[in-house]
């Protein structure tokens, strides 16, 4: 089989989430006995992490989006004779000459129109439903998801296949480079650390408000490090917010953070706060608790899920309710302890083989 992807979020430095987890797939099928091929389809700015056996790679000047998407993309799919083509896209192209699998991983554009506008959130709708119709079978990242896309895009369940995403192996307790890093990022000595990015859904603001509400003493002892960037257009609000409450001295903003460089800053915080109103799947605290740190996380979406019973979860829309979670946490050692061990324990069942072998089954139903 020959399996065509888009590359496209295959970028220097800041790879996304969704370009790690198609790398992760790429980097374990193709050095497995599983006997595909791999096309995959760049425009001017990706770039390949390393090579990989099995691999072509095709690159597509992109001018105009729309053009790469519909006219060009579909061309060159048929250029390369793909079987099946991959996509975490749901601005897929609407006619092509393969099979096509679509990755679906939330809906936050549905939920959250505020994000993205009223005219952006129609066009979600539109061209992922579209796309979803017209896709043989779609990834998912989570049950949450599957029944939200089930319910809102009103596709049929047994064309949604779940697969968990995978902890990277580079995620362990670590204190190697521990100076250097606490340096490079100004860390505090203790801190409880969030990583993610700033839009209205993290629910960052409720965030600040439950830490500023913690006893003094606990703010003496553990400052608040958000892993997000100043740029992130949502940063002026969350500042304004630290500034009225007189945070900041507590409030640490790292920019951010290199990947090689999460493992340690996972390892050194005393807590991770995850309080998201939605996630599709969530991975940042489960790349925490494979690094030991204990979690507290919302109650909401996939967050269930996902974490079981390895974190403390409290009422994102409750901000008392996070305070006290973290409070909770912070004040008791051997909670903390119980947690760490059982958030080990937990992200060791979710591993990128295993998310690899899901995703060939899926290409491989659909190539039938």
């Amino acid at each position: 089989m020959k399996i065509g992807i888009d590359a496209r979020e295959f970028v220097p430095e800041q790879m996304t989430g969704i370009g790690r987890y198609l790398w992760h797939f790429l980097r374990h099928a193709t050095t497995s006995k599983d006997p595909h091929e791999y096309v995959l389809f760049c425009n001017q700015k990706t770039q390949i992490p390393h090579d990989l056996p099995r691999l072509k790679k095709v690159i597509i000047t992109e001018n105009i989006t729309q053009v790469w998407d519909q006219v060009l993309l579909p061309l060159n799919i048929k250029r390369e004779n793909i079987d099946v083509f991959l996509t975490p896209y749901f601005k897929a192209p609407l006619f092509l000459p393969s099979k096509m699998v679509l990755i679906i991983n939330d809906l936050i554009p549905l939920f959250f129109p505020e994000e993205h506008g009223q005219m952006g959130r129609l066009y979600f709708k539109f061209m992922s439903a579209t796309a979803a119709r017209r896709a043989t079978r779609i990834m998912t990242i989570s049950e949450h998801s599957k029944g939200d896309i089930v319910n809102y895009l009103g596709l049929p369940a047994d064309k949604i296949m779940v697969i968990h995403l995978g902890v990277e192996e580079r995620f362990m307790p670590t204190d190697i480079r521990e100076e250097e890093i606490r340096i490079k990022y100004s860390l505090p000595q203790k801190f409880i650390l969030y990583v993610g990015n700033l839009a209205p859904h993290k629910n960052v603001r409720s965030l600040t408000r439950s830490y500023a509400s913690l006893p003094a003493g606990l703010r003496d002892n553990y400052k608040l490090v958000l892993g997000s960037l100043k740029s992130d257009k949502y940063f002026s609000d969350i500042d304004k917010d630290i500034r009225e409450m007189e945070l900041t001295q507590d409030v640490f903003f790292t920019g951010f953070i290199k990947h090689k460089d999460l493992p340690s800053v996972y390892s050194m915080s005393s807590l991770f706060a995850f309080p998201s109103l939605y996630e599709g799947f969530g991975l940042p605290p489960l790349e925490a608790m494979a690094c030991g740190c204990p979690v507290v996380s919302s109650n909401t979406s996939s967050m269930p899920e996902v974490l079981g019973d390895a974190a403390l979860f409290f009422n994102p829309n409750n901000v008392e309710e996070i305070s006290q979670a973290i409070r909770h946490m912070l004040e008791d050692e051997n909670l903390r302890n119980r947690f760490r061990q059982k958030g080990l324990d937990r992200a060791k069942l979710f591993t990128t083989e295993k998310m690899t072998s899901r995703m060939l089954d899926v290409l491989e139903v659909a190539y039938e």
